[in-house]
C-alpha cells in the first residue's frame, strides 16, 4: 500500500511539473507596442484601429480593437476578413472606444508561437493602412504613409 501511495504522489508531482512547464511555454514573450497615428485637423474623425498577432500555425489572435460602433468594424477590412467576421466573441473581449490620442501604448503576453504583429488603421472619410512587423528582434519600428505615423514593437522574453 505504501508503495502504491508513493507511486501516486510521484505521478502527481510529475503532473505538476509538466503543468508548470507548459504554462511557461504558453506565455513565453512579452510584447510592448507603441502606435503613433497621424494628427489631422480638429474636425477629423477619430480612427478605428485593430491590432492582432499572427502565429506560426496560421491562426490570428485579436489583441486590441478600437472602434466607434459595431457596424464600423467591417471598415477594418483585413481584420474583418481574417478574424472578426468569424470570431465576434474574441473581438468583443478586446474592443474599446476609439481614442483621439495620437500616441498609444499597449502591452501583451503572447505565446511563443506568435511570429508577427499586424496593425490596421482606418478613418471615416480617410485612408486605410496596414503594417505588419515580425517578432524576433528586441526592437523594431516602421513608419506609415497614410494613417500611421510610426509603430514600434519591443520583445522581452
Amino acid at each position: 500500500m505504501k508503495k502504491h501511495n508513493c507511486i501516486i504522489e510521484s505521478i502527481k508531482a510529475l503532473g505538476l511539473l509538466v503543468l508548470v512547464g507548459v504554462s511557461q511555454l504558453a506565455i513565453a514573450q512579452h510584447i510592448e507596442v507603441d502606435v503613433e497615428l497621424k494628427t489631422f485637423g480638429f474636425l477629423a474623425e477619430k480612427p478605428y484601429l485593430a491590432l492582432w498577432a499572427e502565429h506560426q500555425n496560421g491562426k490570428q489572435q485579436a489583441l486590441i480593437v478600437q472602434r466607434e460602433k459595431v457596424k464600423w468594424l467591417r471598415d477594418l477590412k483585413v481584420f474583418w476578413r481574417k478574424i472578426a467576421r468569424e470570431n465576434r466573441q474574441m473581438v468583443d473581449g478586446v474592443t474599446g472606444a476609439t481614442s483621439a490620442k495620437s500616441l498609444q501604448h499597449f502591452s501583451f503576453d503572447l505565446a511563443d508561437s506568435a511570429v508577427s504583429i499586424a496593425l490596421e488603421v482606418v478613418r471615416e472619410d480617410g485612408k486605410r493602412e496596414l503594417i505588419k512587423l515580425d517578432i524576433g528582434q528586441p526592437m523594431r519600428c516602421q513608419s506609415g504613409k497614410k494613417e500611421i505615423e510610426r509603430v514600434c514593437i519591443s520583445t522581452m522574453q
